[in-house]
Parts: structure tokens; sequence; C-alpha cells
């Protein structure tokens, strides 16, 4: 394994904690129109040790919610979403019908008859309830597992900027005050993870 390598991945381990925490940056309040005031650029150049460049900062939620590969998801998600719907509302019309049913027969049943048929049609109900939140299980379960792989391969991405560029710190951009437009990298690490992973496969079971 050759340095670089090593790097990388220390890196990847490094940005992969740095992605499940929050960044709080402090500095002084800036008074944009103080005379002699400089602009954020500046006083990004300015800071010890040239530490400004190497800083990046990142819009992890833009760069997941428009990537190629989140957006295949999203549309398998949704086109199965709309299968079950189509499913549902067939049950759900057949459930009236038998509600319906019952309610022109109760007269002609005795109480035993009565209670008997609307025993069985409560557990139909039930049922349908029951796969009703079972397919949305799946669903939740299917988006998280499919995202989860655009997430990795978004961190491994954002790792191998920061090793060409010689970032040492990556943080997110909605924890930042202000921050140089230079510094944002999440246009380019979306673009090379659009190339790299166009599109997942969402793992759902077949349609019966």
């Amino acid at each position: 394994m050759t340095a670089r390598t090593t790097r990388r991945a220390a890196l990847a381990r490094g940005v992969g904690l740095a992605l499940l925490g929050l960044v709080v940056v402090a500095g002084a309040p800036v008074h944009a129109q103080s005379q002699g005031a400089t602009s954020s650029e500046e006083r990004l150049s300015q800071t010890p040790d040239g530490m400004g460049s190497r800083i990046a900062v990142i819009d992890v939620q833009a760069v997941l919610r428009n990537s190629k590969a989140a957006v295949s998801i999203q549309t398998q998600i949704d086109a199965r979403r709309d299968a079950y719907q189509s499913e549902v509302t067939e049950e759900e019309r057949a459930l009236r019908e038998a509600e319906q049913d019952l309610a022109q027969r109760r007269a002609a049943l005795d109480q035993s008859a009565y209670e008997q048929a609307a025993r069985s049609f409560q557990d139909r109900v039930a049922e349908v309830q029951r796969t009703v939140q079972a397919r949305k299980r799946e669903l939740d379960e299917a988006f998280a597992r499919a995202m989860n792989e655009v997430r990795q391969k978004m961190v491994a991405t954002v790792a191998q900027v920061a090793d060409e560029r010689g970032y040492q710190v990556v943080l997110f951009k909605n924890q930042i005050v202000i921050a140089a437009k230079s510094l944002d990298i999440s246009e380019e690490v979306q673009a090379r993870l659009d190339f790299t992973l166009p599109k997942v496969d969402v793992d759902l079971p077949p349609l019966e």
C-alpha cells in the first residue's frame, strides 16, 4: 500500500467521522460596513499558518439530494410506492363494498351470525392495515440502504478531493457562519460522484 493510498484511507475515515458530527466554528463578528473592513475571502486568506487554504466546506445534504444516484433511488421508490398505492386503493374499494353488504344483511342475520361476519370484516381491515405498514417499512428500509451506499461513496469522494488538494479539514457548510466560495467543494464532489455512481439499484422484492 502506497503512502498516498494510506493517507486517503485515513482521510476517508476522518471525513466519515466528521460527517457524523457537528462542527462549530467560533470567530469575531464581521461588520461588513466598518471602515477598512476586509472581505471574507481576505479574512480567510489571512488565517495563521495558511490554514484557510487547507480547509474546505461541503453542502452534504445538497450533494446527496441532487446527485444522479439519489435521484435514481427516489424514482424507483416513488414507482414502487405508486404501485402499492394502486393495490391499496383497490383493497379499500373492496372493503367499502363489504361493509355496505354487511350493513344491508344485518337485519336478516341473527346476532351470532352478524357478530361473526363483523369479526371477519374487521380481520380483513386489520390485514390490510398490516400490509400497508409492512410495505411502508419495506420502502423506508430499502431507501435507507440505497442512500447509505451513496453516502459511503460520497465520503470516499470527499477524501479523494481532500487528498488531491491538500485539505486537512472538511466542514459542514450549514455549520459555518461565513466561508469564502472558493472553499466550497460541493459541486466538484457531486460531479465526481455522478460520474462514478450515476445510479443505485434499490433492493426491492418483486411485485406479486
